[in-house]
């Protein structure tokens, strides 16, 4: 083997390390039905739950705003459960209604507030969690609906340092990949077998999405996965 060749192999073989050392931090969110009661008074529920990939070592969470955008004529919501975080990890946190949307917003202005990581917060990892439920009322139960993420008002920061310790306060806002929502695709009747972590009700045609895809789908033809009203999510 020459020497030329070698050092492109070598050459090829560091830039690909070092390609694979700067990967970028992403945190992924998702949107998913966990009850439809398919009638008016009844019960509608959906969960957010995050991830994050290629984490940095300091992956304690320290705020967050998720505006979860919802069609009011069909839905009421009526409040929020099933946190997985509060004030005993050093949080506070409220699901806010502002009649089209739900705020979700978190501070972590108490995360190792007496020293010693303690409290010591709440780490996103690399598999979904759920943060919050959400639940509704079901106001019209014909056609169908969308639940997405307002993208324009999406943040999530990750404190500087892990579980705050030394107690900076300093936040870092993180990339977001686009979210999978539940996005109406139409028509009526389940559809065997599901996918993905977001998931949706098939008899209200709940299906998921990128945001980035949205109008491709809509305007292409683009795939789009309609998922089925009883899998385990």
């Amino acid at each position: 083997m020459s020497s030329r060749v070698l050092g492109a192999i070598i050459g090829l073989a560091v830039y690909l390390l070092a390609s694979s050392s700067y990967a970028q931090t992403t945190i992924d969110q998702a949107l998913a039905v966990v009850l439809n009661d398919k009638t008016v008074g009844g019960n509608f529920q959906i969960q957010l739950r995050v991830k994050g990939t290629n984490l940095p070592a300091a992956n304690t969470l320290g705020s967050a705003t998720v505006d979860i955008t919802y069609d009011n004529t069909k839905l009421t919501f009526v409040n929020s459960t099933v946190w997985s975080f509060g004030t005993s990890l050093g949080y506070t946190r409220s699901a806010t209604n502002n009649t089209t949307f739900v705020r979700v917003l978190v501070t972590g202005s108490g995360v190792n507030e007496d020293g010693g990581g303690n409290p010591p917060g709440f780490d996103i990892t690399g598999t979904y969690v759920t943060w919050v439920q959400l639940n509704f009322t079901i106001d019209d139960a014909t056609g169908t609906t969308d639940l997405t993420i307002d993208g324009t008002s999406n943040a999530i920061g990750l404190f500087e340092n892990y579980q705050n310790e030394p107690n900076t306060g300093v936040i870092n806002d993180q990339p977001l990949s686009d979210p999978e929502e539940l996005i109406a695709a139409g028509g009526a009747g389940a559809v065997p077998g599901c996918s993905g972590e977001g998931g949706g009700d098939a008899h209200l045609g709940y299906g998921k999405r990128g945001q980035q895809s949205r109008f491709r789908s809509a305007a292409l033809g683009g795939r789009r996965q309609r998922l089925c009203a009883d899998c385990q999510l």
